[in-house]
């Protein structure tokens, strides 16, 4: 039938628009699982940063864990070379243990701004000390920007404090061999 029996214009399809043609698609598809990958990426890393996070702070407690352990080994051993005695009060354990132990060792993984990493307590003679479990030798700075802190003790074993209220119990508790509470040097 012709335009002229039905009254209607012979049907004739749409001309194609530029640039949609099959490479067009392709591109928009590939666009699309070009975002659909980097929002992917994003939600990974969004929900494995708090992660990452607490792997990384972990890691450094144990680091100053360790560096710790490695000082209070080097204080017994001075105690034991000295008839016991430990260094007095206000002695620099980075000069004394030049030799023995790495300078940085006395340096916190994550570091306080100011002050030293790690506070020294002179316990004197290991002789007055009746419970070397109980009786704190080092312990890291306050000051240092973190969630927990590691404390040494005579019997050379390091304990992670976690919480700063419960730090502070723990600081304010210390006590020298005298029975004076242990004021930490200014």
């Amino acid at each position: 039938m012709s335009q002229m029996q039905t009254g209607q214009p012979e049907y004739t399809p749409p001309a194609p628009k530029k640039g949609m043609g099959p490479g067009a698609v392709i591109g928009i598809i590939l666009g699309g699982l070009v975002l659909l990958v980097v929002l992917c990426g994003g939600l990974s890393a969004a929900l494995l940063m708090p992660a990452l996070k607490q792997a990384r702070e972990t890691a450094q407690h144990l680091k100053s864990g360790a560096q710790m352990r490695a000082i209070a080994q080097q204080l017994i051993m001075y105690a034991q070379d000295n008839a016991g005695d430990f260094p007095p009060a206000g002695t620099d354990l980075s000069v004394l243990f030049a030799q023995e132990l790495d300078p940085s060792i006395f340096v916190a993984p994550n570091p306080p701004p100011s002050g030293a990493s790690y506070i020294y307590v002179p316990v004197g003679n290991e002789r007055n000390v009746k419970d070397p479990t109980s009786m704190v030798l080092l312990y890291e700075n306050p000051a240092c920007p973190t969630t927990a802190w590691n404390v040494a003790y005579l019997d050379g074993r390091v304990e992670l404090i976690s919480g700063p209220e419960a730090y502070r119990t723990v600081i304010d508790a210390i006590r020298l061999p005298t029975g004076v509470p242990f004021t930490p040097p200014r």
